[in-house]
């Protein structure tokens, strides 16, 4: 005969301090009689996952909406238990991703669940298409909104909302035809703050957190959006990387992420984020060996090379910053490009069928690179004049001089056509240049800031550049012409790192202490991304006792 482990709500409940219990207590008492029972099943049948609960995660349920899901996720996973059934549970937002354990580590990994827009069509269609595939469970919730759609085979929705006075919570519980409101007495704002994040904490403090680390990003080194406008790519504190999907209508798992490994040979020390589902590019090195894997085509399934020597390449320390990595198509041809510390530009080529891989250095005295469409740009510094070229299919040109060593070469948007290109280059420690096309302008900055990219000065004005300048306490950005500063950034913690897309339209920062994550567009309002790690889950004191962290990886 199989039996369910022993509750283990009451201990918990017992474990909380009395300002914390007692509203959660009440809460509970008040929503327990809407539930009704579930049949139990006989002493002798093995206990099934047959109630399910899904939970919205969006902006539309913050933390004061988020007490009554406490108290529903306990109490179902109590009546399941006391049915002989266990709870399987999700969010609406991750179609697919059911969890099936409802204990307190269950419940601190809800609660820290945290999506950027609500639930949208393809994800109730993905809940649907999911639970389609399995058998029909007793009884499915939908916790959360009223404003996304039903799940198809949803049979008890609760909407939870806060009332017009500000001081309650409105609950509507529907079933069947049957509809039961409620309105809850809101806990203090500081009891709100403390109980949401009680059972992570908690969990911590007993050295029992099991979840977290490995959806953590860490501020080791800078965010990437690759060739992609559609995820963004973060380091992990337990090794690997993250791949954040941006909320657009064509990526329903926003905000949720993918976990990337290491390279399973070798030591990485570049990587590439490919867009449309590609996958990630990686070129590692083991003793005197380069492996590539996971670019398409030739780069892949750990392709090898031998590792060039110490005069033409030279490979960062272990724990370094990663090398910028650049790949390109031309035809049968694949190439995959390296900028080491030396300001060495690398080719390693292959072409398709042929076993042989070529390098070959491609330049010194390199400033910047960019990526574009079948095109790389790049700037090299050297006699006292800043040369820019383009690597295209027809080979390598080299179509505008500066008379002058610039200190750093930002590009713009880069399409390839060096006549268009839009640059800019410092010419001093305050002032650059902005160069598009045959117009020109001179642009100062404030003592101490960063200039992070080159963008748009507008977004309507594709030709019009202007300078993205970090202040420096890393608590504003603003865009930058020479007649205009306009604000399009502001936070109350520094920010270890402010990163733009290829296009330099997305911004995605970092935030100092908290490891917030974010990624918006730059001339507008809307949100793409937000993760906010629980401080709980976080291994060592943050980043003040990490003052690297805030040193050279913020150069762009």
């Amino acid at each position: 005969m199989t039996t369910l482990l022993p509750d283990r709500w009451d201990p918990w409940l017992d474990s909380l301090p009395p300002e914390l219990a007692d509203p959660l207590r009440a809460m509970m008492a008040r929503l327990q009689p809407l539930l009704g029972h579930l049949a139990p099943l006989a002493p002798d049948t093995y206990p099934r996952m047959r109630c399910v609960a899904m939970f919205d995660a969006g902006p539309g349920q913050p933390d004061t909406t988020r007490v009554p899901h406490m108290a529903l996720f306990i109490l179902l996973a109590r009546r399941a238990r006391a049915a002989r059934m266990h709870l399987c549970w999700g969010v609406l937002q991750a179609p697919g991703r059911s969890r099936f354990c409802a204990d307190e580590h269950a419940l601190g990994a809800l609660l820290t669940m945290r999506a950027p827009m609500p639930p949208s069509q393809a994800d109730i269609d993905g809940w649907s298409k999911d639970q389609a595939s399995r058998d029909a469970p007793d009884e499915l919730w939908q916790v959360g909104g009223a404003d996304s759609a039903a799940l198809a085979r949803m049979t008890v929705r609760v909407t939870v909302t806060v009332a017009p006075d500000g001081a309650s919570l409105q609950v509507m519980l529907a079933r069947e035809g049957d509809v039961h409101q409620l309105r809850l007495a809101l806990p203090e704002a500081g009891i709100v703050d403390r109980l949401v994040r009680y059972p992570v904490a908690a969990l911590a403090e007993n050295g029992r957190l099991r979840t977290g680390l490995r959806d953590t990003p860490t501020p080791a080194h800078a965010p990437s959006f690759g060739l992609t406008d559609t995820a963004v790519l973060t380091s992990r504190f337990d090794g690997g990387t993250l791949e954040f999907p941006l909320h657009h209508a064509h990526t329903p798992h926003a905000g949720m992420p993918v976990r990337r490994r290491m390279p399973k040979r070798g030591r990485l020390l570049g990587q590439l984020l490919f867009g449309g589902g590609a996958g990630l590019g990686q070129v590692a090195v083991s003793g005197e060996t380069m492996i590539f894997n996971g670019f398409a085509s030739e780069f892949t399934r750990n392709r090898t090379c031998p590792l060039p020597p110490p005069e033409q390449f030279q490979v960062p320390q272990r724990g370094g910053a990663r090398l910028p990595t650049f790949s390109l198509f031309h035809g049968r041809m694949q190439t995959i490009f390296m900028l080491d510390g030396a300001g060495r530009l690398l080719e390693w080529s292959a072409e398709h069928g042929k076993p042989e891989v070529r390098f070959r250095v491609v330049a010194s005295d390199v400033a910047s690179v960019a990526q574009g469409f079948q095109t790389l740009g790049y700037a090299s510094i050297a006699d006292g004049r800043t040369t820019i070229h383009a690597i295209t299919q027809r080979g390598q040109t080299a179509d505008l001089c500066f008379p002058f060593a610039a200190r750093r070469v930002l590009f713009g948007e880069f399409i390839g056509m060096i006549s268009l290109t839009r640059l800019a280059l410092q010419i001093s420690e305050t002032q650059w240049l902005l160069s598009a096309g045959a117009s020109m302008q001179t642009v100062d900055v404030d003592d101490g800031a960063t200039v992070i990219a080159l963008v748009r000065a507008s977004a309507n004005d594709a030709k019009q550049p202007a300078l993205l300048v970090l202040s420096a306490d890393r608590k504003n950005a603003h865009v930058c012409t020479a007649t205009r500063r306009q604000l399009v950034l502001a936070t109350e913690l520094p920010m270890i790192h402010l990163v733009t897309d290829l296009r330099a339209q997305l911004l995605c920062s970092m935030l100092a202490d908290t490891h917030e994550l974010c990624v918006r567009p730059l001339h507008d309002d809307g949100l793409l991304l937000h993760v906010i790690p629980d401080p709980a889950a976080l291994p060592h004191p943050l980043t003040r006792a990490h003052p690297a962290w805030l040193g050279n990886e913020l150069q762009p």
